[in-house]
């Protein structure tokens, strides 16, 4: 009988999988025994917690939570896998430890690239901001760099070196 359950406690078991009821908080749906082979699907009450879906060991499992804040879509450990994040604010993909992972995060404000603590790039519509530790600008034919004001403001060493440099 394939759709024959049985109670075990406040759980209805059955051939493939099991249905726990745990009084107001929410339930839990689980199935699958064996590593490699447990699906939950949690749902709670409390609008943070919301809804997840998990699947495998609960250290590396790939996880969907929906809750009031939007969609999460996590792989790998937590705070070391990849994580997606969808709200009404914004979207954010994040790979690695946060500030020292990389990251992309599109919001009202612009996008927002990140890769570590010190390197990034900023579009807004105010313009474009670069930050790193080093830049390179490369050109296999043209560069050109052109601005009403250009400052320079160098604590370090610079290098300059062209076949034909125009100065001033």
């Amino acid at each position: 009988m394939p759709n024959r359950y049985d109670t075990m406690g406040d759980a209805l078991v059955g051939k493939y999988g099991a249905l726990s009821l745990t009084g107001n908080d929410g339930c839990v749906l689980a199935a699958g025994q064996l590593p490699g082979t447990q699906s939950n699907l949690s749902m709670d009450i409390n609008p943070v917690n919301g809804m997840s879906l998990k699947y495998d060991a609960p250290v590396q499992e790939p996880k969907v939570a929906l809750n009031a804040q939007g969609l999460t879509l996590t792989a790998g450990p937590p705070g070391v896998g990849a994580q997606v994040q969808l709200s009404a604010a914004g979207i954010t993909l994040q790979f690695g430890p946060p500030g020292a992972g990389s990251s992309i995060n599109i919001d009202a404000g612009g996008i927002t690239f990140k890769a570590g603590p010190t390197t990034s790039v900023q579009l807004t519509p105010a313009g474009i901001n670069l930050k790193g530790l080093t830049m390179n600008l490369e050109a296999d034919a043209f560069l050109k760099v052109a601005a009403k004001v250009l400052t320079e403001n160098v604590t370090g060493f610079v290098s300059r070196s062209a076949l034909i440099q125009k100065i001033g």
